[in-house]
């Protein structure tokens, strides 16, 4: 596994609980909510999420944790089905102030088929839901260097030791690989059976004792045909260690 450089976070804390109670921090709309007109994204990671935990029973619900060195507490949400029929990218000024524990982010909708909390819904699926979150605003020009994005909680309670689900849309690849962290060997991604998919393709599970919090480095192969693409790397960030830490 070679060196790795950026990555992604969404996180978890044992103030769960606290989160829950607070009042949820209010975003801006970059891209509207919208169900129609959708834009093929081609960003390798389409997002990323913890599985598993308790659902919530608001709708829908939205929780992210600052790691301690995030630069300026503001985020940026990007929603998106497996079709691409749904889409929303939306920003929040969350504020250094709750880094280490989960911050509840708002997320007002008007089509919560697609966004309701509870609802037993395939990988597979064409209205399954990706999110990815990334640093700054959402107009802001990526910079150069390696891709972060936060890994976290789409309708689920905030809780520690869980596995994480990363989308990508591999751009037709024929296999895709992940090496994690220490992790031995390499992490088969299942490919997507849905014709419908275009927003990502491939599902990579990623067990929670590959993690080594805060940061677990990344390192994701694609082979097309005979042939492997250029490793591309990534720093998949959670807060497990703030968890941990009881924050």
């Amino acid at each position: 596994m070679r060196p790795a450089i950026a990555l992604l976070f969404w996180l978890l804390a044992a103030g769960g609980a606290l989160a829950q109670s607070a009042d949820p921090i209010p975003g801006t709309d970059v891209i509207a909510e919208r169900v129609a007109d959708p834009q093929i994204s081609g960003a390798l990671v389409a997002g990323a999420v913890f599985t598993g935990g308790a659902s919530v029973d608001w709708k829908p619900a939205l929780h992210a944790v600052l790691p301690a060195d995030w630069p300026g507490g503001t985020v940026c949400v990007h929603a998106r089905s497996l079709d691409a029929s749904y889409e929303r990218k939306r920003y929040y000024e969350v504020g250094t102030d709750w880094a280490g524990r989960p911050a509840p982010l708002g997320y007002p909708t008007q089509y919560p088929e697609y966004t309701a909390p509870g609802r037993e819904v395939p990988e597979d699926a064409a209205a399954h839901i990706a999110t990815a979150i990334s640093p700054g605003a959402c107009d802001r020009e990526p910079g150069g260097g390696v891709p972060r994005v936060l890994v976290g909680d789409w309708n689920t309670r905030p809780e520690p030791g869980r596995d994480v689900r990363l989308y990508i849309n591999s751009q037709g690849a024929s296999a895709a690989f992940i090496y994690a962290g220490t992790h031995p060997g390499a992490i088969a991604c299942r490919p997507v059976a849905n014709e419908h998919a275009k927003t990502f393709d491939h599902v990579c599970p990623i067990p929670a004792a590959a993690l080594t919090p805060p940061v677990t480095p990344l390192e994701l192969s694609l082979r097309r045909g005979n042939r492997y693409d250029l490793g591309r790397y990534l720093d998949l960030v959670t807060a497990v260690a703030a968890v941990d830490g009881g924050n």
